[in-house]
């Protein structure tokens, strides 16, 4: 849930864009975890918890909403990494994500989709549906420095 809360927190920077364009709103959209099984190596989501800011949100900012995507297949039994599921998951729900973002593409005029690096591979679903797309790096400057030096690092660094 820990993680949920930073982008919704951007609602505080949101409500002043709200205020000025009434018709402004954000619909942040969370990642179903896959099916259950008893040998699922996927994680367990703090459900009520998450559920619980849910609600709050929506009650005391009716301009932000969410939606969760549909449930995703069975994680492959090979991945065992918890860092790998962590990118895993959310190609695994492209499908859902490309569907969600046309259905709201129907009825409002999506300005902009802000992802994260974990979702890194929802930017082509984002790109092939012509939708602006930033990522929301929730760490300090240094680190953003850090993540985007990292290719020139390793293009120039003998192995």
């Amino acid at each position: 849930m820990g993680y949920l809360m930073r982008p919704s927190d951007l609602h505080g920077r949101a409500w002043q864009a709200h205020t000025q364009h009434p018709s402004f709103s954000i619909t942040i959209l969370i990642l179903s975890e896959p099916n259950k099984n008893t040998d699922s190596t996927a994680p367990n989501y703090g459900a009520s918890s998450t559920n619980q800011y849910i609600t709050t949100v929506n009650s005391t900012t009716p301009s932000i909403t969410f939606q969760r995507l549909p449930p995703i297949p069975e994680i492959p039994r090979s991945t065992a990494s918890p860092v790998e599921l962590s990118f895993l998951i959310p190609r695994l729900n492209n499908p859902n994500l490309h569907q969600t973002l046309k259905t709201i593409s129907q009825t409002s005029k999506l300005k902009a989709f802000i992802i994260d690096f974990f979702c890194d591979a929802a930017f082509e679903v984002a790109s092939n549906l012509d939708i602006p797309t930033y990522y929301f790096f929730t760490s300090g400057a240094n680190g953003l420095a850090l993540f985007l030096y990292m290719p020139t690092l390793h293009k120039n660094v003998d192995k």
